[in-house]
């Protein structure tokens, strides 16, 4: 379906294997919650972009929860990564300075509306 609609990425948030995500032929996000995959990260190959969430035993991501950036910095020390999981206007500065991620997926506090990001400065 990726290659079917031209997508640049794709971003994965379920039991999916590395072996999985390779046959993709498409860059991948893969989003890990913590601390609950401390034990898988390494398996990730470095190509793939990982996604650090919060752990939730029934939802995967967007529950609003912060993420422990110091375990989420030991990983990002080691790779590149996208820093997820509670970050809000208030404290995302702060977040990023402590974890010092490739990038951010920013929360539910930042839309307009549902499915709708906006911008902020």
């Amino acid at each position: 379906m990726a290659a079917r609609v031209g997508l640049g990425a794709v971003q994965l948030h379920g039991d999916e294997s590395v072996e999985y995500a390779a046959a993709l032929k498409r860059p991948v996000l893969k989003a890990l919650a913590l601390p609950a995959a401390d034990e898988t990260i390494d398996r990730w190959p470095l190509s793939m972009r990982l996604l650090l969430d919060a752990h939730d035993p029934i939802r995967r991501g967007g529950t609003g929860t912060t993420i422990d950036w110091s375990r989420a910095a030991l990983v990002a020390a080691r790779r590149r990564i996208v820093l997820a999981g509670g970050l809000t206007p208030v404290n995302v500065s702060q977040a990023i300075e402590a974890v010092h991620p490739f990038g951010i997926d920013v929360s539910s506090e930042w839309n307009r509306r549902p499915g709708l990001k906006t911008t902020r400065s």
